[in-house]
């Protein structure tokens, strides 16, 4: 009975000593198959790691120089600042764009300067037509217009008074910064638009009336002009120095300048401006031209068309002597003149002739007759004649002028018939 117990007490240990063996064998399978992240890793082997990969260095973008400047097209030039959305180019591409200006060229061939590339023929002018309807709006352009006064190029500060009417249309600080600006600025393309921008501006302020004053008396007679512009316009009327300036401008070096100072001068409405224009239309030796800016000054003191507010007695009677002077030859009298005197405002006229009281259709119509009659007078002067003689006269009077033209024999009256007849078809 014993030895049957232990048999089965021997047969039930080896069993259990079987199971055992099995479940040790699965143990190790499951390990053998278990992956990466389910497998235990060694303490003492590092954790792999990926190589990094190396970036393709960028090729780089050449510098901008006047050679390539130069050869750009306004779509390539907008392609290297990055400006490829039109219309909403951003405040730093709008200030880089303009800054571009110091590549152009503002003087042409003879050395004469210009800003004519402000507006057009240079690549950054032709770029600006493309976007300018995308540049920024409201503050950000008066952050743009301070960043061109600030800048270190000339170009870009040119285009800032380029884009300026007048002061008074800018911000406060940037009012401020271009009160500062001009009271040191150097560079002549900067003054010349300065000059042109602020010329209605001198009364507001001395910093401005200064600078136009300097500017008069610049080397380049292409800022002379404008200065003589500035000068002589009606929002320069009784800024001290003004009429004096101008009268010494009428004897500029240069005859453009001196045209300018004649014609424009009549603006400022000041009695003194009389002689020296007068002294200009009796010089034998002043250019034609010239005198033909000095006849419009006077007309301006006395006639002032459109407005015709001026009224001046002694100018007028200027005005008819020099045309009654004989011989006419082709440099005196100066035909292009009487466009000063040829032309009415209907809306003012009548109210200026009531102030007027020089002024005397009849004797003016009898002097632009004898012009016409004047075989010795320019051809010129002879056409506009005609022209003068139908503002100024009475429609019989002109009718009865065609017996006049119709009978002239002279080289030159089949012009002044031509002339005669388009005024009479309104031409």
């Amino acid at each position: 009975m014993k030895k049957l117990l232990f048999a089965g007490l021997l047969a039930v240990i080896m069993m259990l000593a079987v199971v055992a063996c099995g479940k040790d064998d699965d143990d190790s399978d499951n390990k053998a198959t278990a992956t990466p992240t389910q497998a235990e890793q060694p303490k003492d082997t590092p954790t792999p790691t990926t190589a990094p990969t190396e970036e393709p260095t960028p090729t780089p973008i050449p510098e901008l120089t006047k050679e390539r400047y130069d050869a750009m097209s306004a779509e390539e030039l907008l392609a290297e600042g990055g400006i490829t959305d039109y219309a909403n180019v951003t405040v730093d591409q709008c200030v880089w764009l303009i800054e571009t200006f110091r590549f152009a060229d503002f003087r042409d061939d003879k050395g004469i300067l210009t800003a004519a590339k402000l507006g057009s023929k240079c690549p950054t002018s032709e770029a600006i037509k493309l976007v300018r309807s995308g540049f920024p709006k409201k503050d950000d352009w008066n952050t743009c217009m301070g960043r061109f006064f600030d800048s270190q190029y000339a170009g870009a500060r040119a285009y800032g008074f380029y884009r300026c009417a007048t002061i008074n249309g800018l911000s406060e600080d940037n009012q401020k910064k271009v009160l500062d600006l001009i009271a040191k600025e150097e560079e002549p393309v900067v003054i010349l638009q300065a000059t042109e921008a602020l010329k209605n501006d001198m009364a507001k302020n001395e910093i401005i009336r200064d600078f136009i004053l300097r500017a008069s008396h610049a080397e380049d007679y292409m800022i002379r002009n404008k200065a003589a512009n500035a000068l002589g316009c009606t929002a320069s009327i009784g800024v001290p120095g003004v009429v004096e300036r101008i009268t010494e401008m009428m004897k500029d070096e240069h005859k453009n300048v001196r045209t300018l100072a004649c014609t424009n001068c009549g603006h400022l409405a000041d009695p003194s401006l009389v002689a020296p224009l007068k002294a200009v239309l009796d010089d034998p030796n002043e250019d034609a031209g010239v005198k033909s800016g000095a006849i419009a000054g006077l007309a301006y003191l006395c006639y002032d068309y459109p407005m015709h507010e001026n009224v001046n007695e002694e100018a007028w009677n200027v005005l008819i002597e020099y045309f009654s002077k004989t011989p006419r030859g082709k440099d005196a009298p100066i035909g292009s003149g009487f466009s000063s005197i040829s032309r009415t405002s209907e809306k003012t006229f009548a109210a200026w002739k009531e102030k007027a009281t020089y002024y005397n259709a009849e004797q003016l119509f009898n002097l632009m007759v004898d012009i016409i009659k004047d075989a010795d007078a320019d051809y010129l002067l002879r056409t506009n004649a005609v022209t003068c003689a139908k503002t100024h006269g009475t429609a019989e009077q002109f009718a009865s002028l065609a017996e006049v033209v119709n009978g002239l024999t002279d080289n030159m009256a089949e012009q002044i018939q031509k002339a005669y007849n388009d005024a009479v078809a309104g031409n």
